[in-house]
């Protein structure tokens, strides 16, 4: 009998303190890019062990003030690197493809900098390349106020979505972005009890109730 009641015991702590769950992933802060390097080239992906591939017109870019490169942004603290679509085909919108292997859910928000005829939106895809999600980028001042060499302005879009994401597609006119901080998944998902946990506490007290009605019966 005591090592029943020390089972429900357990149970019921598994559902009082549940465990975190959720997905977890590191931000991309494109800080080890090179200068104007395509980004779908063998070398170029600092995130290809991680799983993440890119295609489409996706190019690292280094900080003209603060990165020794060719990119016309800033942002304090200093950040060197960023994402760039390029296209020099015709103008008009371009798209980066971000491909994540391993998936991710619930959560997806990127930092950006822009001109302010800049228009564009980022969108999530499930597995089988249904749209989970999109969100339009907020537009943008331009040059930053003391400068009309630099975009300094950064802004970000974020958004929840539903179900399992393994691609993201950045929209937007050529060389009119620039892309900072991609966090895929929340990394704060809140307490959220694990199944394990709530079948433990089930069972247990199904079993309690089970116990109880026996000793009536008797």
């Amino acid at each position: 009998m005591n090592a029943f009641k020390t089972l429900v015991a357990s149970a019921v702590l598994a559902v009082a303190a549940p465990t975190f769950a959720g997905t977890v992933t590191a931000q991309l802060d494109f800080e080890t890019v090179g200068n104007f390097a395509g980004l779908s080239q063998a070398g170029n992906n600092p995130y290809a062990g991680s799983g993440l591939t890119f295609s489409g017109n996706a190019y690292g870019i280094r900080s003209r003030r603060d990165g020794g490169g060719s990119g016309s942004f800033f942002r304090d603290p200093a950040n060197k690197g960023a994402l760039m679509m390029f296209d020099d085909a015709a103008p008009g919108e371009a798209a980066i493809t971000i491909n994540v292997a391993s998936g991710f859910s619930d959560f997806f928000s990127v930092d950006y900098t822009g001109t302010s005829a800049a228009v564009g939106r980022a969108e999530v895809y499930d597995v089988d390349g249904k749209l989970l999600q999109t969100e339009a980028f907020d537009p943008l001042s331009g040059s930053c106020p003391t400068s009309t060499d630099y975009l300094c302005e950064w802004k970000s879009t974020s958004f929840d979505f539903t179900g399992v994401a393994y691609s993201i597609k950045l929209f937007g006119a050529s060389t009119l972005f620039f892309f900072d901080d991609i966090k895929l998944g929340r990394t704060d998902p809140g307490q959220v009890p694990e199944p394990s946990s709530f079948a433990l506490g089930l069972a247990a007290f199904a079993a309690l109730g089970l116990s109880r009605r026996r000793k009536t019966q008797g």
